[in-house]
């Protein structure tokens, strides 16, 4: 047996598709499966029919490697993440495609998440002349960023730009990512074309970047909590190769709860392990709920805002693995005590006495301290 056929049946051959699914999901999940597990294993090619393996296995290894040699000819990168249908990882980018759910052998729900690697302009770090040799990737812009001053200045369309992270906090690995409505990347002199859609910025070079992140969709009153909420995130980010950072206008949140506004940032941005966090002045603000419009749990209560804050996701993969940015950062609330909420169809209660509530363009999450999650996406 081939060993694309042999990884196709250990990772989807006991799956099965409930009710409800589309027909196609289990079948369409295996084809971008093949076409990973072939990009990581390219030697596997040829992959010869099997008969000794079920029909739809061979099928989906044939189509895979389609797909990959598709894929191939723009460079294309993709991944397959299985993840918990009830609480799926937080990720930095934007799948392409999510298929499922479906019951795995243990009885459990999961689902299959598909990423694939975007096209970008990418800025490189570079020695001086007369060896302008790569030392890093410094960032990655949307591909159709432009330059009219002889590349002194690029204007950055909508999109995705990842920044490598030590340049807002020192030391920080990966990159930050996310998306903007446009931006501007100027330098104090001119960049170098390099081969491939890359450009060359020395490092002694000074930069600045100036970015309007993208703002969640608009409320369209559809009837469930994520798409009843408003969120607004800073009005402008801005970075310089001096590795100096600042975050402008305000961040709010409001049709979830009691509305809450947060004008002032407050002290410098710090970093953990997936993430980086420019906090806002939280005050004495209080958050109370009486109610929403989730069938599967009822929030009450009232509780004290401890802290406030704008993130942004940090991205640790390969660089030539990069897709989309999944939004352009989140409003973080840390709240405290007062918060109760009701499962459906349960006699009793839970306290919630440290909640984190995060809020973006997917969605409206409530994490307890005990990491189980109450989430709501938009349609």
């Amino acid at each position: 047996m081939n060993v694309i056929q042999d990884q196709l049946l250990a990772i989807s051959g006991r799956l099965e598709r409930p009710s409800g699914v589309p027909a196609n999901a289990l079948a369409s999940l295996r084809v971008f499966l093949s076409a990973s597990l072939i990009q990581q294993n390219p030697g596997a090619l040829p992959i010869q029919p099997d008969s000794g393996v079920d029909a739809v296995i061979n099928e989906a290894a044939a189509k895979g490697a389609v797909l990959a040699a598709k894929l191939a000819e723009t460079a294309t990168r993709v991944r397959v993440l299985r993840d918990c249908y009830v609480n799926p990882a937080v990720t930095p980018e934007r799948p392409t495609h999510v298929f499922g759910p479906f019951v795995d052998a243990d009885g459990s729900l999961v689902q299959f998440a598909v990423f694939e690697s975007a096209r970008f302009l990418t800025v490189q770090l570079t020695l001086p002349a007369p060896f302008p040799l790569v030392t890093e990737a410094l960032m990655l812009l949307p591909a159709e960023s432009s330059s009219n001053d002889g590349n002194r200045t690029f204007s950055i369309p909508p999109g995705t730009v990842w920044l490598r992270a030590r340049f807002v906090i020192g030391n920080t690995p990966g990159y930050v990512g996310l998306r903007v409505k446009n931006g501007t990347l100027k330098i104090d002199r001119a960049a170098q074309p390099r081969p491939g859609n890359s450009i060359g910025v020395t490092t002694r070079s000074q930069w600045s970047l100036a970015l309007e992140p993208e703002q969640p969709p608009e409320p369209d009153g559809n009837g469930s909590d994520a798409n009843g909420l408003t969120v607004r995130l800073p009005e402008r980010f801005d970075v310089l190769s001096t590795g100096v950072s600042q975050v402008n206008g305000r961040i709010v949140i409001s049709g979830f709860g009691s509305d809450l506004e947060f004008p002032d940032t407050l002290g410098a941005p710090f970093a953990d392990a997936d993430s980086i966090t420019f906090p806002y002045n939280a005050g004495d603000a209080l958050w109370s709920i009486d109610g929403n419009l989730s069938s599967a749990a009822q929030l009450t209560g009232e509780c004290r805002v401890i802290s406030a804050a704008w993130t942004l996701p940090l991205n640790k993969l390969p660089l030539n693995t990069f897709g989309e940015a999944v939004h352009g950062g989140s409003l973080r609330l840390r709240l405290r005590d007062g918060l109760e909420s009701r499962m459906r169809g349960a006699a009793s209660t839970f306290t919630w006495f440290d909640t984190i509530l995060t809020a973006n363009g997917p969605g409206c999450f409530t994490r307890r301290s005990t990491s189980s999650v109450l989430g709501a996406q938009r349609n």
